[in-house]
């Protein structure tokens, strides 16, 4: 028959040291009879399961309670206010399981009052708390054991050495029982007990510790399976690595990893061939859509110049736009080419203009609206650029000419040829930087222009 079991519930940041204590007093008097450390069994396991497994296999519940035990917080908030935090978890299962609960108060703590406690921690209040100060410290230990006497049955003997030795061997060979099968939450708590009883028997933590490492392999193992299952490949792949570099060919992880790496390997292919056939189709259409846009925009150009009228913004630098102030007839009749005038910049959204902007190096224009409209800007450190559009391996020249930065206003005036023979001079502003790139606004448009 099992011996019965006391689960000791308690905050580390609150009572860490004054829980060590305790249990070592304590398991003197009743060897291997406390569950103690819950909230340490690992990654990989599911933690309110493992609470309720030792919560439901003992016979009292002891609430260690010290100064902060109530108003510990975190990053969330107070820790007593998270649904899953470690002991409202523990004493909600005593609660919901009504065992006996004894609230311990350590370091000159007074027991809490039901307004600090959420709905379902608040029947802790009635039970009766046993006060623990440093100048009584024996007595309290002393009153504490005897409370537990109809639970546990007698405490053994603590100058009985031979007993103790008999009960060392007992929770080793419990160990080694839930280290057959895997157990290693009972396994811990056994050898635990028997190092409190032999604190200098190194084979005993020898042993201990051996158990722990297991027991995060075990859980490292266990994540790694979940993740797997999920279709998280490359998740689990990392776990499983690490489980490798903690303990070696742990129960077969190296094929594991083989196995896991040509499956990620082969989906990788498949996925590089699915993006570049998509990739290269939208980047040919958004290319001839330009090339077509460009086209028609020469001509109405050309049109506005015989007849005095019309506009039309510009989507890349280098479309062409008509010529403000230039009176038709005296274009016709000049033998040089007229350069137009830069247009007006838009006024940008609100924000710092070109801030942190170089105006040299490669950059991809991206249409914010429109995403498949895209072109490569080249700006040199010789102040002369070249824009183009990629489809697929090819690359189509849109542009090319010289250009000007002014710093103070963010605005770069680019002027020169587009790949219709049309000559422009365009201003673009960059008016904001953004995490990795820049928001600027050109004809009207906003773009994200990223540096590469």
């Amino acid at each position: 028959m099992a011996q019965p079991k006391v689960f000791i519930s308690y905050r580390r940041s609150d009572s860490l040291a004054q829980t060590g204590r305790l249990y070592d007093r304590l398991n003197r008097a009743f060897p291997g009879m406390f569950f103690r450390d819950v909230s340490e069994i690992g990654i990989g396991v599911d933690f309110v399961a493992h609470v309720e497994r030792a919560v439901g296999a003992s016979v009292a519940l002891i609430a260690v309670i010290g100064p902060t035990w109530a108003t510990a917080s975190d990053e969330r908030g107070r820790r007593l206010d998270i649904a899953d935090d470690f002991v409202r978890v523990e004493i909600r299962t005593a609660l919901a399981r009504k065992i006996r609960i004894i609230p311990v108060l350590v370091g000159n703590a007074e027991m809490v009052d039901d307004d600090q406690l959420p709905d379902d921690l608040k029947p802790l209040t009635r039970w009766n708390a046993i006060k623990i100060v440093e100048e009584y410290y024996d007595q309290g230990i002393e009153k504490l054991v005897r409370g537990l006497v109809s639970e546990l049955g007698e405490p053994v003997a603590g100058d009985n050495a031979q007993q103790a030795d008999q009960k060392i061997k007992s929770l080793r060979g419990e160990a080694e029982a839930a280290i057959g099968v895997e157990d290693w939450f009972g396994a811990i708590q056994a050898l635990q007990a028997a190092l409190s009883l032999a604190p200098n028997n190194y084979e005993v933590a020898a042993r201990l510790k051996w158990a722990n490492d297991q027991r995060k392999l075990n859980g490292l193992f266990t994540e790694a399976q979940e993740l797997y299952d999920r279709d998280k490949k490359a998740a689990a792949l990392q776990k499983f690595r690490q489980v490798r570099v903690a303990g070696g060919d742990y129960r077969g992880v190296n094929q594991l990893i083989a196995q896991l790496e040509s499956e990620i390997s082969s989906e990788s292919r498949r996925s590089t061939v699915r993006r570049w056939t998509f990739g290269t189709v939208a980047t040919i259409t958004g290319v001839l859509a330009l090339l077509v846009t460009l086209v028609v925009w020469q001509i109405r150009s050309e049109f506005a110049q015989d007849d005095g009228g019309g506009d039309s913004p510009a989507v890349t630098p280098g479309a062409p736009a008509p010529t403000p102030g230039v009176n038709p007839d005296e274009r016709k009749a000049s033998p040089q080419p007229v350069v137009p005038q830069p247009r007006p910049v838009d006024p940008p959204p609100a924000g710092t203009a070109g801030t942190g902007f170089a105006p040299v190096g490669q950059y991809r224009a991206i249409n914010h609206e429109n995403q498949q409209m895209q072109f490569q800007l080249a700006l040199n450190a010789n102040s002369t650029f070249q824009v183009q559009a990629n489809a697929g391996v090819y690359s189509v020249p849109l542009s090319a000419g010289t250009f000007a930065f002014d710093a103070s206003s963010g605005t770069l005036v680019m002027s020169g040829v587009n790949n219709v023979g049309g000559l422009f001079s365009e201003p673009m502003q960059v008016y904001e930087r953004h995490e990795d790139h820049f928001h600027v606004m050109y004809a009207g448009i906003r773009w994200d222009l990223f540096p590469e």
